[in-house]
């Protein structure tokens, strides 16, 4: 089966999955205003002005790090359960998948990969279950985006600016045709382009915002 041309079953499931649908409004999407994600009839992706989501990237990133700006070391360190990660933890796994996404579209800029209907359908069943408080856990495929240790908050936010300037960078010296085709393939996602990817990033913090959530209710019952 080709990755353009998905057959009829894989068709069937992935609409069953994600529920039939054909576009996601910003009411799923309860973290990032109006940040929204359409399919259209053909399966186009309309896309937004990168000027709009870098934005908006950069409006999550700091309510983020506001929300947690008086936390003590204490709390920033905690984890509810020892299966569970602590914010540093959370932090420093957001800000290598960044990087790391960021990394494997350089290297696939001379040799992109087409996107197919499958990798559109893949990337719609991504984004919703992301947008969601749903618990994820990191694919074996995606070992080098776990979190490091002895973690300092200043360096994970000095590692985070630095990041989004290489990513603001990389964009204003690609071309559009360039950034259009597939240049990061997710494990589950598939390939996706830079405004995909974009959009990844943006639901991504919003997934990891409900973990927050749940630790902050968490660390709030500990004293």
């Amino acid at each position: 089966m080709s990755n353009s041309e998905p057959s009829a079953i894989v068709l069937q499931i992935i609409l069953c999955i994600c529920g039939s649908y054909t576009s996601f409004d910003s009411s799923m999407l309860p973290h990032c205003g109006d940040f929204a994600v359409s399919l259209s009839r053909g399966g186009a992706v309309l896309p937004l002005a990168f000027g709009d989501i870098l934005a908006k990237l950069e409006e999550q990133k700091t309510e983020l790090l506001l929300q947690i700006e008086r936390w003590t070391p204490e709390m920033l360190n905690y984890r509810p359960t020892p299966a569970e990660w602590s914010v540093l933890e959370m932090l420093d796994h957001i800000v290598r998948t960044e990087i790391a996404i960021l990394s494997a579209a350089r290297s696939r800029l001379t040799n992109p990969h087409p996107i197919g209907l499958a990798d559109k359908l893949r990337t719609a069943f991504l984004q919703k279950v992301f947008a969601s408080d749903r618990k994820v856990k990191v694919p074996v495929s995606a070992r080098q985006v776990l979190p490091g240790s002895a973690l300092q908050l200043e360096d994970i936010r000095r590692r985070w600016n630095d990041s989004r300037q290489e990513l603001n960078s990389f964009l204003s010296h690609t071309n559009s045709e360039q950034l259009s085709k597939g240049l990061f393939r997710h494990p589950v996602g598939g390939w996706m382009g830079m405004q995909q990817m974009l959009e990844f990033f943006s639901v991504h913090l919003i997934h990891h915002h409900y973990q927050l959530d749940r630790i902050a209710r968490a660390t709030s019952n500990q004293t």
